[in-house]
C-alpha cells in the first residue's frame, strides 16, 4: 500500500492472504469485541440471582449458541463477499490487466458494504440463534423465572448489541486497506458500487446506542429494586449506590469509546481530504483523495476526484490547445517568411527563366518539399509545358521537354483547366493523380495555379515525401506565393519586353539622328576653326592643322551614340601634353557641343519648316482669290514658280491615254505642250 490508513502489519497481511483477509479481519473484530459483552454480563449479574447450577448451565448454552451464531455469520459472509475475495485473490498473486466493469463493481460494493452487512446479520443471527434461544433455555430447563428470562435477553442484547457494534468499527477500520485495492478506475464505478452506511444512520446509532445503554442498564435495575420493596425485602442502600455507580460509569466509558471512534471515522476521511485540497491549493493539481469513508464523505471525496480530473483534463486540453496554435502560428510564420523571401528575391530578377530556377529552389529549400515545379502554359494553350524543377527527377523530365495536356493529365492538368488549387492528400487514393516514374517518393502533392489578372500563365507543383503534408492554412500560404511568383513572371516578361521596344526605339532614334545630321551636312559644310589670329570658317587651306612638335587631341561630338562631328585641340612648346582632367574637360564640352547644336539643328528645322508653311498659306490664299478653273491654274503656276524657283511649272487638268497608262504601271510621266484640257504655263524660256 502506498499510504498508511492501517497499521503496516494489515497490510503484509492483506498481501499475504488475498481474499481470505475479509475474514480474518471480521475474525479478529470479534475477538477484539468480547470485551464489550462485559457490559450484559455485569447486568445479569446485578440483576438476575442464578444459582451456581443455573449460571454453570447460562454459560454452557450461551458458548454453544454463540458458536453455532459465528459459524452461521461466517457462512453468511463467506457467502456475501464472492467477487471481493476474487479480486484479491487476484492482486496478491500479482495479477493485473483490464477486469470485468461488472465484476469490478460488485467487489467494490461487497467490501464497501461488508461492516453493516456484517452488523445486520450479526444482530439478527445473535437475536435467533443467541439470546431467544439461550432465554428459553434458562426458562424450560434450567429452572429460571419469567423475570430472570427477560433479564437473559436485556443482558444478551446489551452484549449483542456491544459486540456488534465494536465489531462493526473495527471491520469498517481493519478493511480501509481492502477497500483501496479494490477501488475501481473509473470515478462513475466509484459511485455505482459505494455502499456504506451514511452519517446520519451513525450518527443515530450513536446516540441511540448511549441512550439505549443507560435505559438498559438503569431502568431494569430500578424495577426490580422496586418489586424488591414491594416484597418486603431488605434493600441495602450502599449497594444499590455503588451498582449504579458502576453501571453508569460502565455506561460513559462504553458510550464515550462508541462516539470517539465514530467521531475518529468521520474525521480521518475529511482530515484528509483537506490536506489534499492544501496541497492542490499551492499547485498539485494532479493529487487524488482517496476513498477512505464508504459514507456521504467517501461521496463527496469521489466527486471531488472527478471534479479534479475534469479540471486536469480542461488545464491539459488548454495547454496542448495553447501549444497546438503556438505550433501552428510558428509554421505559418515560417512559412510567412519563407513566402516573402522567395517573393522578395522573384521579384529581384529580370531573366524569366533564372526567376522559375530560384523560386523552384527556393521553395524547396525553406518550405522542406520534395519536389516543386513550375508549368508554363503553351500558345496553343493546350498544354502546360515544364519550366523548372528543383528535384533530381523533375530535370530528368526538363530535358525531356516534360508537359501535360489541360484538364486530362494529372493534378496539375485539372488545375489548369480549373484556375483552382487542387491537394491530394494520399496520391494513392487520389483518382486523379498523374503515376510520375521520375519522382517514386511522392506521397502527397499540391498543384497551385499561376494567374494575373483572372488569366492563367501556369501552375505551380509542389510534392512531398509525407502523406497529408498539406493543410488548408498552406494552401493560403503558397497561393499568396503563387500569385507573387505569377505577377514577378509577368513582370519579367513586360521587362523583357519593354527592354527590346526601348532596343528598338534607340535603334530608330539614333537612325532617325543619322539620317538627319547626315542631310544636314550635306547641305552645307559647318566647320570653323581658331587660332591666335581670330576665328574662321573652315576652308580648303585651313582644313587640316598638324606640324611638328605640336600635340593634338582629338574629342568625338556625339548625339545619342552617333558621331556628328569631332574636336581638334593642338598645342606647341615644350608641355604641350594633355592630362586626363583637360582630355575629361574637353569630352564634356564636347557633350555639350552634341546637344547644343541638336537644338539649334532642330530650331533650323523648325524656322524652315514655318517658313515653308507661310509660303504655302501665301500661295493657297492668292489661288483662292481666283474666280474661274483658268485663273486658278495660271495662278497655280505662276505662285509655285516664283516660290520654287523654277524656270517652267506646268499645270494641267485631265490626263491623255498615255498618261493613265503610265500611272497605271506605277511610272512618273511629264506632260507634254498637246495634253487635252485645261492647262497653263509660266514659260520662262
Amino acid at each position: 500500500m502506498n499510504k498508511r490508513y492501517v497499521p503496516a502489519f494489515l497490510d503484509t497481511l492483506l498481501s499475504s492472504l488475498g481474499g481470505s483477509y475479509l475474514l480474518v479481519i471480521q475474525f479478529l473484530a470479534q475477538l477484539l469485541s468480547f470485551g464489550a459483552a462485559g457490559l450484559g454480563i455485569y447486568y445479569i449479574l446485578v440483576n438476575v440471582e442464578f444459582t451456581p447450577k443455573q449460571t454453570q448451565q447460562l454459560t454452557g448454552a450461551v458458548f454453544a449458541f454463540v458458536v453455532g451464531a459465528n459459524i452461521l455469520l461466517l457462512l453468511y459472509m463467506y457467502e456475501a463477499s464472492r467477487a471481493a475475495r476474487k479480486r484479491l485473490y487476484s492482486w496478491s498473486k500479482g495479477k493485473s490487466g483490464v477486469e470485468n466493469p461488472e465484476l469490478e463493481v460488485q467487489a467494490w460494493r461487497e467490501v464497501t458494504s461488508y461492516p453493516w452487512k456484517f452488523g445486520i446479520a450479526a444482530l439478527v443471527i445473535a437475536t435467533l440463534e443467541t439470546i431467544l434461544p439461550a432465554a428459553a433455555y434458562m426458562y424450560y430447563i434450567g429452572g429460571a423465572t419469567v423475570e430472570q428470562a427477560i433479564h437473559v435477553i436485556i443482558g444478551g442484547f446489551l452484549s449483542a448489541s456491544m459486540l456488534i457494534i465494536s465489531c462493526v468499527l473495527l471491520i469498517e477500520y481493519g478493511l480501509t486497506n481492502a477497500r483501496q485495492v479494490l477501488l475501481p478506475r473509473s470515478p462513475e464505478l466509484q459511485k455505482r458500487g459505494l455502499s456504506g452506511t451514511r452519517l446520519q444512520e451513525r450518527l443515530i446509532l450513536l446516540v441511540i446506542s448511549s441512550v439505549g445503554i443507560a435505559l438498559l442498564t438503569t431502568a431494569p435495575r430500578a424495577y426490580q429494586v422496586a418489586v424488591d420493596i414491594l416484597n418486603g425485602k431488605a434493600i441495602s442502600l450502599y449497594t444499590l449506590r455503588v451498582q449504579l455507580i458502576w453501571v453508569a460509569v460502565i455506561a460513559v466509558i462504553v458510550s464515550s469509546i462508541l462516539a470517539i471512534i465514530v467521531s475518529h471515522m468521520i474525521y480521518r476521511p475529511v482530515a484528509h481530504l483537506v490536506n489534499v485540497m492544501t496541497r492542490i491549493e499551492s499547485g498539485e493539481i494532479h493529487q487524488r483523495a482517496d476513498i477512505i469513508g464508504t459514507d456521504e464523505i467517501g461521496l463527496a471525496t469521489i466527486q471531488f476526484n472527478i471534479m479534479l480530473e475534469r479540471l486536469e483534463n480542461l488545464q491539459k486540453n488548454l495547454d496542448e490547445e495553447v501549444q497546438k496554435r503556438t505550433r501552428d502560428l510558428e509554421r505559418k510564420t515560417a512559412q510567412l517568411q519563407a513566402a516573402a523571401q522567395v517573393a522578395r528575391e522573384a521579384a529581384a530578377i529580370r531573366q524569366v527563366d533564372e526567376l522559375l530556377n530560384r523560386a523552384v529552389n527556393l521553395i524547396s529549400e525553406r518550405f522542406g518539399f520534395y519536389h516543386a515545379g513550375i508549368f508554363i502554359t503553351d500558345q496553343a494553350g493546350q498544354h502546360v509545358v515544364l519550366q523548372a524543377a528543383s528535384s533530381t527527377g523533375g530535370q530528368k523530365m526538363l530535358e525531356r521537354g516534360h508537359q501535360l495536356r489541360i484538364g486530362s493529365q494529372g493534378i496539375v492538368g485539372m488545375v489548369a483547366a480549373t484556375n483552382r488549387p487542387r491537394i491530394a492528400l494520399d496520391v494513392g487514393e487520389d483518382a486523379v493523380f498523374f503515376n510520375n516514374p521520375d519522382l517514386p517518393n511522392t506521397r502527397s502533392e499540391m498543384a497551385l495555379p499561376l494567374s494575373v489578372r483572372g488569366k492563367l500563365i501556369g501552375v505551380l507543383d509542389i510534392q512531398s515525401t509525407e502523406m497529408r503534408a498539406f493543410s488548408q492554412d498552406d494552401v493560403m500560404v503558397l497561393q499568396t506565393l503563387a500569385d507573387q511568383i505569377a505577377l514577378a513572371i509577368e513582370n519579367a516578361r513586360l521587362y523583357a519586353e519593354s527592354q527590346q521596344a526601348l532596343q528598338q526605339l534607340q535603334r530608330t532614334s539614333m537612325e532617325s539622328v543619322r539620317s538627319a545630321w547626315q542631310a544636314y551636312t550635306s547641305r552645307k559644310r559647318h566647320a570653323y576653326v581658331y587660332t591666335p589670329l581670330g576665328i574662321q570658317a573652315l576652308t580648303e587651306e585651313t582644313a587640316e592643322i598638324s606640324g611638328n612638335g605640336q600635340a593634338q587631341i582629338e574629342v568625338p561630338i556625339r548625339l545619342r551614340g552617333q558621331k556628328i562631328g569631332k574636336i581638334s585641340i593642338q598645342r606647341v612648346g615644350a608641355d604641350a601634353g594633355w592630362d586626363e582632367r583637360e582630355q575629361s574637360i574637353a569630352q564634356e564640352i564636347a557633350n555639350q557641343v552634341g546637344l547644343a547644336v541638336e537644338n539649334a539643328r532642330l530650331i533650323e528645322e523648325q524656322q524652315r519648316l514655318a517658313e515653308r508653311e507661310h509660303q504655302m498659306n501665301l500661295i493657297a490664299s492668292e489661288i483662292r482669290k481666283s474666280t474661274s478653273t483658268e485663273k486658278v491654274l495660271q495662278q497655280t503656276a505662276r505662285e509655285l514658280g516664283k516660290a520654287l524657283g523654277a524656270v517652267r511649272t506646268f499645270v494641267q487638268l485631265g490626263l491623255r491615254p498615255q498618261d493613265k497608262a503610265a500611272e497605271s504601271a506605277g511610272k512618273k510621266t511629264l506632260p507634254e505642250s498637246n495634253a487635252t484640257g485645261s492647262k497653263a504655263d509660266n514659260g520662262k524660256g
